[in-house]
């Protein structure tokens, strides 16, 4: 009985190591299972280096839109407290801040300036206050209103402030002021004669 009992536990044993040789030899991957993964896994890396730059180019124009928006802001602050700190502007204190841009002579930079005169636009007379660069890779694509202008000024006049684009006599009721990546997206900063500014993309 004790034989045929150790027979029994033997032949089980037997089995078991039999049963793991053969999972052993089951458990790897064959070449096209390791072919069809890489192929996957190459389609996708190139699917998102693809999207990566696409994505680069989106976030610095959003970027640069908000940048000039706050430029424009801060001429619109600049105006309202009467800034006195800047003293560029003979004789007296300036009349207006505002930002110009010209796109026959730059379109990655545009200027914040000091309006001596109170024309309501960029002259001779306008002081520099600070050249302001867009980021690279984007750049300042045209004027979307008012129509045909290569060159704009949107000047804010204290104590309001009063708003002037292009000039303050003959002066729009908006601007729009189109940027450009070099990939093809595109973004607009919209301004009203009210003050208000906004972003469309």
């Amino acid at each position: 009985m004790k034989i045929f009992k150790t027979k029994k536990i033997l032949q089980k044993f037997h089995f078991l190591f039999k049963k793991k040789q053969i999972l052993n030899l089951k458990s790897g991957f064959t070449l096209v299972e390791i072919l069809v993964v890489t192929s996957i896994i190459i389609m996708l890396s190139s699917m998102l280096l693809a999207n990566y730059e696409l994505g680069n180019y989106r976030l610095s124009l959003d970027r640069a839109l908000h940048k000039l928006v706050q430029d424009i802001r801060r001429a619109e602050e600049m105006a309202m407290s009467s800034n006195t700190r800047f003293q560029g502007c003979s004789p007296g204190l300036p009349q207006g801040y505002g930002v110009y841009f010209d796109l026959d002579n730059s379109t990655s930079t545009y200027i914040l300036f000091a309006d001596c005169t109170g024309s309501g636009k960029h002259d001779l007379q306008s002081v520099t206050v600070e050249t302001m660069s867009i980021e690279e890779g984007i750049f300042l694509n045209a004027f979307l209103w008012p129509p045909g202008y290569r060159q704009l000024s949107i000047v804010f006049k204290p104590p309001d402030p009063t708003v002037c684009i292009v000039d303050c006599i003959s002066g729009g009721d908006r601007a729009s002021i189109n940027l450009a990546s070099k990939s093809g997206l595109q973004g607009t900063v919209s301004l009203n004669k009210r003050g208000l500014i906004e972003i469309l993309q």
